[in-house]
């Protein structure tokens, strides 16, 4: 069985440990935790944005054919157990 306080908020499950450590939190604690949860939510959502997806396929794809173009041109320079 799983324990009740995973299922909280991240904020939420800190601030209970807390508590349950006997420190408390405090109201500067209270509102640095809450600007780190709009800061991940913020964060997550303009990652989930269609068009952010597409630049970020774009880039890796460019960023690909860059090291591919390095690697034909010098060979394989690194290899995990190769001398």
């Amino acid at each position: 069985m799983l324990c009740p306080t995973l299922t909280l908020a991240p904020k939420l499950l800190l601030i209970n440990v807390l508590e349950l450590l006997g420190i408390d939190p405090g109201t500067f604690r209270h509102a640095e935790l809450e600007q780190q949860d709009h800061e991940r939510v913020d964060k997550a959502e303009f990652k989930a944005q269609e068009e952010n997806k597409k630049k970020r396929k774009i880039r890796r794809a460019r960023k690909k054919k860059n090291a591919d173009k390095c690697s034909q041109k010098e060979g394989v320079t690194y290899a995990a157990g190769r001398f």
